[in-house]
């Protein structure tokens, strides 16, 4: 038999109660003796099921007793992860009594809030596992659930299960701060559950009187917060809808703000997103907005995190990522395409054999939430979003509709969007925090880290993609390690981010991509006058367009970033690009064929050995090489010069900075 320590425990039977006194008196003998206290334990031998009985009556106080507030009044989100409670798991707890409202009203609240809003619903009859402790099992879904539905039905207090759940809900509600709306339902008013009256007059007889205070406590409570009642709000499709967006306004309003993200992958996104969302709150009308970026900028993470935050408010939502490398295949994977974005919008497996004229009728009667993730970079791609949409975008939908387009390309974007957001690079700050999340696992560097780690971030230059990458490709790495790695940064980028911005240049025409080599090659890294690069634009390459038309298709194409474009204003190329034109450059190992010559050693050794380039455009040679300057006398043959008959730049520095001479 098991045995059990029970402080204060009751024997069962009136051997046992003389047993308990005579010891007692004999501890009492010891204690006057000995001039010690003598712990009062009793003993008992329980058969299993007297066990449970007796261990369920002793915790059953400490699991349903109201406990004390902590000492915040502060607000405390539930999305956001601490050592007292975990993530929620479910945006909606409901309380329910099953034989009033199961097959009835339950069936369609939970219908409506788990199909039509999308939102993550618990109900312990039909979630629950089979084998499950369904009392665990509960106290775990109230703790991590965001909203919390309790609905007073008739015979709601006839049910010791239920009050304990409501019991619960409330301590929840007031320790995290969290939504709980109360339903009255079939006829019961807020004041019959209030001061216990009608139905709500008897409660289950229990044994314990504390567990019956606790229940009545939480009744009075319950119903001084601001809910619904069947009664006031008819239909009941308007009472669920009601319900509908009462839950959505709290869940919505507990998202965890980006700054807070765990792992660091949100850093800088709850401003740009709280951006768009003025946009669609002020205007109130079907909206096209356009994410407009480089690559890796951030901008299919932040369309990511609009659709989670807003989705739940639409009657439907799709997201269709890498949209440019879905039609670069056969026709027949384009047409499944299209079919996947009916069937999806309309909630119609069979979307593909409905006429297009019904198809229209029917959309035009959904407000949706449309993300259409990289719709490429050439205005060619035009074409085939309008064959999705119809031609019409949000015009096909439902008045509140919005559609959500990503592009490196700006022209794109400006053909069919209302707004064009630009996605810029993070802060330093911001920068900082998202590598050190990724290198470290912390939101700072380690002391013996941070001038490598701000090496690390002004290589990235604020762009997500190479903070990450770089973050991760550095972790748990020794100080040598990082030395290594970020010196042979300088010369030879890291191939995974290299690979990104890659199909910017890989969507250049010819001449475009001889002016992207000279604007990386003779500037690098730093920003350059306006008036400068249109004088060296124009001496070269006026016969395709000028000065003015190629810098305006770079800044569209996320090539060239700049403030105030102007004869007075800078542009600059991302550092990551400039590297990457470089590389390219390199990449043609016979130095003959090189269109760039930029290394010093190189330069000195073609002067030195009159080598032929007849296809070098520019030759940019700092006399610094490694830091140090090259005091050998270099002698400039004309003969070399005549040898290069295609050059177009020749720049000679005497410094440790492009800028100087």
């Amino acid at each position: 038999s098991p045995l059990l320590l029970l402080p204060g425990g009751r024997p069962e039977n009136e051997d046992r109660r003389r047993s308990t006194q005579s010891r007692k008196r004999r501890q009492r003998t010891h204690s006057e003796t000995t001039g010690q206290e003598t712990e009062n334990i009793t003993l008992l031998i329980l058969h299993p099921t007297k066990l449970c009985q007796r261990l369920t009556r002793f915790i059953r106080p400490f699991l349903f007793n109201p406990l004390p507030s902590p000492p915040s009044t502060a607000r405390v989100s539930p999305y956001l992860s601490s050592s007292r409670v975990l993530p929620p798991k479910h945006d909606v707890f409901i309380s329910f009594r099953g034989i009033d409202v199961r097959d009835t009203f339950l069936s369609h609240l939970n219908s409506f809030l788990k199909h039509q809003k999308k939102f993550a619903v618990y109900k312990d009859d039909l979630d629950l596992e089979r084998g499950e402790d369904i009392s665990l099992s509960l106290l775990e879904a109230i703790e991590r659930s965001a909203v919390y539905i309790v609905i007073f039905s008739p015979n709601y207090a006839d049910s010791p299960w239920c009050l304990d759940e409501l019991v619960k809900i409330l301590q929840c509600g007031e320790r995290y701060g969290r939504r709980v709306i109360p339903v009255f339902y079939g006829g019961v008013d807020p004041s019959h559950v209030e001061n216990q009256t009608g139905s709500y007059r008897k409660l289950p007889a229990v044994e314990t009187v504390g567990r019956i205070r606790s229940w009545r406590t939480a009744l009075t409570k319950s119903a001084a917060i601001s809910g619904f009642s069947s009664q006031v709000t008819r239909p009941e499709s308007k009472l669920i809808e009601e319900i509908s967006r009462a839950v959505l306004q709290a869940v919505s309003g507990q998202m965890v703000p980006a700054s807070y993200s765990k792992d660091g992958g949100l850093v800088g996104l709850e401003r740009r997103v709280n951006e768009i969302e003025q946009w669609a709150t002020s205007e109130g009308k079907n909206l096209t907005i356009g994410l407009w970026g480089t690559g890796g900028i951030g901008k299919t993470t932040l369309a990511n995190a609009i659709y989670d935050r807003f989705s739940s408010q639409f009657e439907r939502s799709y997201f269709l990522s890498k949209f440019s490398d879905k039609l670069s295949g056969s026709s027949q994977l384009r047409d499944g395409l299209q079919n996947d974005f009916f069937s999806a919008l309309l909630g119609d497996e069979n979307a593909g054999s409905i006429s297009k004229d019904l198809k229209e009728h029917r959309l035009g009667r959904i407000r949706a939430l449309v993300v259409i993730d990289d719709v490429g970079d050439d205005v060619g791609d035009i074409g085939h979003l309008n064959d999705l949409f119809k031609g019409q975008y949000c015009d096909l939908f439902a008045p509140g509709s919005i559609i959500i387009l990503t592009s490196r390309n700006k022209q794109v974007l400006k053909n069919v969007c209302h707004h064009v957001y630009e996605v810029v690079a993070l802060d330093r700050h911001e920068a900082l925090r998202l590598f050190c999340f990724r290198a470290f696992k912390l939101p700072y560097p380690p002391s013996e880290y941070e001038e490598w780690s701000k090496r690390a971030i002004t290589y990235a230059e604020g762009n997500p993609l190479a903070l990450t990458t770089l973050g991760s490709h550095l972790y748990d790495r020794d100080q040598n390690f990082w030395a290594i790695e970020l010196k042979a940064l300088e010369r030879h980028p890291n191939q995974a981010i290299e690979r990104v911005f890659r199909r910017s240049y890989d969507g250049l025409g010819q001449v475009e991509r001889n002016v992207f080599l000279d604007i990386a090659c003779l500037y690098g890294r730093y920003e350059i006058e306006v008036k400068e690069l249109e004088r060296l634009l124009d001496g070269n390459y006026v016969e395709h367009g000028g000065s003015e038309n190629l810098i305006t298709k770079f800044i569209d194409k996320s090539i060239l970033t700049a403030d105030r474009v102007s004869h007075y204003g800078t542009v600059k190329m991302h550092g990551l690009l400039s590297d990457l034109g470089r590389s390219i450059v390199n990449e043609e190992f016979r130095l003959e064929k090189r269109s760039w010559l930029f290394e010093a050693q190189v330069v000195y050794d073609l002067f030195k050995q009159e080598k032929c380039c007849k296809v070098t455009r520019g030759i940019c040679w700092n006399l610094y090489s490694g830091g140090e300057l090259r005091t050998e006398a270099i002698h400039m043959q004309s003969e070399a010069f005549v040898k290069l008959e295609n050059l177009r730049y020749l720049v000679i520095r005497r410094s440790t900075r492009i800028g100087s001479s």
